[in-house]
């Protein structure tokens, strides 16, 4: 699929087999495969011996396990392996049985999944707008003074190498633009720790994460969605 045109960064890619879900996290494809412009030769499920004459014992041939094949799934025997991860690991690993995990990557202007058919979502970050196509501005005096002082920086830089900034001495010259650069750092990392700053609802969420008992390796199978939950343990002797 085409890469949409107003992307900046790329977050998350789902797939599902329906326009309605269930959705399934794709993997980012790490192989180098698809660089390749000639046919894959796949290693063979069967490794051939030759006869030794001298020792009848050795088979003509021996078995070898696939070398990336997926453990078999264990059962769940208590009601704290179904409800540990508050409920959504047992749902998702059976949803995500059904098919085999989808797996993209990226190559100019798009995505190149592992599926032939099916639906995709995609969770990127981009510029916003107005109504005329240009960058909206937060109504924040630090991201303000940021874009305003490295504007200047940027108008002052050719100005800056001619000598002709802020005097007629050199020293006066590099004082100027060293006062104009300053401003800039300071009111980017002013704007940066706005843009950071959690508010009170995300300092709960922070809170829940950070006093889990039990990570939760596998959160990133139902896109994140539990991290923030209270965690939600149970004993399995007291269901005897």
């Amino acid at each position: 699929m085409p890469i949409p045109d107003d992307l900046i960064h790329l977050d998350t890619v789902a797939y599902s087999n329906t326009p309605n879900g269930p959705w399934i996290p794709a993997r980012k494809d790490t192989s180098d495969i698809h660089r390749f412009k000639h046919d894959i030769v796949h290693k063979p499920e069967y490794v051939y011996i030759p006869h030794d004459n001298a020792n009848k014992t050795i088979p003509d041939k021996i078995r070898v396990a696939p070398e990336h094949q997926e453990p078999a799934h264990k059962l769940i025997t208590s009601q704290s392996q179904l409800l540990t991860m508050n409920g959504h690991k047992a749902f998702h690993q059976l949803a995500r049985n059904i098919q085999s995990e989808p797996t993209y990557f990226i190559k100019p202007g798009w995505i190149v999944s592992n599926k032939r058919d099916g639906f995709i979502k995609l969770v990127y970050k981009s510029i916003a707008t107005d109504e005329r196509g240009y960058p909206l501005i937060p109504d924040n005096a630090a991201y303000q003074e940021a874009i305003y002082w490295y504007v200047m920086m940027k108008l002052a830089f050719p100005k800056f190498m001619k000598g002709k900034l802020g005097g007629r001495s050199v020293y006066d010259n590099r004082v100027a633009y060293t006062h104009i650069q300053q401003q800039w750092a300071y009111y980017r990392e002013q704007a940066y720790a706005e843009a950071m700053m959690p508010t009170q609802d995300d300092l709960r969420s922070i809170k829940n994460d950070w006093l889990r008992l039990i990570p939760d390796v596998d959160a990133d199978d139902y896109f994140f969605k539990p991290t923030g939950d209270r965690e939600l343990t149970y004993n399995d002797s007291y269901y005897d």
